[in-house]
């Protein structure tokens, strides 16, 4: 199948495709005649996968190692892979809630009073602010949020 039709077939746009392949992840064969390329069920496969994977928040490296783990049938790394990434997204998932319980807090606090407590406010925000990549991921700096 061609490149529009495997980005039908798979929900994706060609230009992430293309991207996918200057990375690395993907090579699919050439047809000699006009260049074009063609991807097979088994390009489709490894696509659907690394697509899988971003959505899990994986890098392009760690995506780029499980692949080779998976071309190699090495599962326990792959396992390992995936289980690592689990824990990551459950560490943020874990503090999003606490961001969450904060806010219900601070509504709380908001409701209750007619002169919202401000320093209150401020340790509820320093209590909840939110750590490593999901810090970065929600806009934080190491002096508060960006604006």
């Amino acid at each position: 199948m061609l490149i529009n039709e495997i980005s039908r077939k798979l929900g994706i746009t060609a230009r992430a495709i293309r991207f996918y392949e200057q990375k690395g992840l993907l090579t699919p064969a050439k047809q000699k005649e006009n260049g074009y390329r063609t991807y097979t069920e088994q390009d489709a496969w490894r696509l659907q996968t690394i697509i899988s994977l971003r959505e899990v928040g994986m890098t392009l490296e760690d995506i780029r190692q499980t692949l080779a783990q998976t071309d190699l049938n090495q599962q326990e790394e792959v396992l390992s892979a995936l289980q690592m990434q689990r824990s990551m997204l459950f560490q943020q998932w874990t503090e999003m809630k606490q961001i969450i319980g904060t806010m219900d807090q601070m509504i709380q606090a908001a409701q209750g009073s007619s002169n919202l407590p401000t320093e209150l406010l401020y340790e509820l925000q320093r209590a909840a602010r939110p750590k490593g990549k999901l810090a970065r991921l929600l806009g934080f700096r190491s002096k508060g949020p960006t604006v």
